[in-house]
């Protein structure tokens, strides 16, 4: 007969199943939902930062581009302001007055022009 007791406690709900067991499965449902709807969120959210830095990244390679470009342009200038440098110093070293006068000449006349034209703008 004891037996028979525990088989009867077992449909009642004493050991876990019964009434109580329902309610447990239905929570256990609806959190089961509930993680899985906060999975897709996060899901969505990774998908969406992964699209983001994927951005960033293909911007940071376009600037990376535009900046050596910059610099062969602006080592360019520098080499050519470097040759002009040697031609000035060539030039003044050989003591010719006249073209001395020409590059004071040049000088004005184009701090003149520069000049004239702002003037006219305003």
């Amino acid at each position: 007969m004891r037996h028979r007791g525990n088989d009867n406690m077992a449909y009642r709900g004493g050991y876990g199943g019964g009434r109580g067991g329902g309610q447990q499965d239905t929570s256990q449902n609806l959190m089961e939902l509930e993680n899985n709807r906060r999975i897709g969120l996060l899901g969505d959210q990774v998908a969406q930062l992964k699209a983001i830095s994927l951005d960033i990244h293909d911007e940071v390679e376009a600037q990376t581009g535009l900046l050596e470009n910059m610099d062969q342009q602006f080592g360019n200038t520098g080499d050519m302001l470097n040759k002009t440098m040697e031609k000035l110093a060539v030039m003044l070293k050989t003591g010719n007055k006249k073209h001395m006068l020409y590059l004071i000449a040049f000088v004005v006349g184009t701090f003149l022009i520069i000049w004239f034209m702002m003037k006219t703008r305003k």
